[in-house]
């Protein structure tokens, strides 16, 4: 659990330079590679059976996870996989674009952005919602674990900057 909170702040500290220390190579598109499956993989649970979307959340988020929703509350990894399990919280559409992965700490740390298109159901009530979300992962005893996930709300019309994928 302190190593998960050291590198959430390790990531947060080091945002002014931690861009000279980005990785390139080939281990970095290998786990540019295993981040966006996992996304993947993630994407297929949400959409398909509430236990499915539970599990992937027990296997991959931390137990100690900073997950801010995009009215900027936060929950606990636990909430978050109780409304999953319940169907309290289901996803009825994603749509999912821009993916960006940004790989450190020798391979160990990954930063995954992208804009979404998503209808949420929580607690009985559907809203659609123009994000951008941001997870940190890190590579913990072999395994990917999801540290951060952050989503915010983006404006009606976006700027011709944010209008555009690269």
């Amino acid at each position: 659990m302190q190593r998960i909170v050291l590198a959430i702040m390790l990531v947060v500290s080091s945002v002014g330079f931690v861009k000279a220390q980005e990785m390139t190579g080939e281990k970095a598109e290998q786990v540019r590679k295993e981040i966006l499956e996992m996304d993947q993989e993630k994407v297929a649970s949400l959409t398909g059976p509430r236990s499915v979307a539970a599990d992937w959340s027990r296997r991959v988020d931390a137990d100690g996870i900073a997950f801010t929703s995009a009215d900027g509350s936060m929950i606990t990894n636990a909430e978050h996989i109780a409304q999953l399990q319940s169907g309290e919280r289901k996803a009825l559409s994603l749509k999912d674009d821009d993916f960006r992965v940004h790989v450190y700490a020798n391979g160990d740390t990954a930063v995954l952005t992208y804009r979404a298109n998503t209808t949420i159901e929580l607690k009985g009530k559907a809203s659609t919602h123009q994000t951008r979300i941001t997870d940190v992962y890190v590579k913990e005893n072999g395994a990917w674990r999801r540290v951060v996930h952050h989503v915010t709300n983006l404006p009606t019309h976006l700027p011709e900057s944010e209008s555009k994928t690269d």
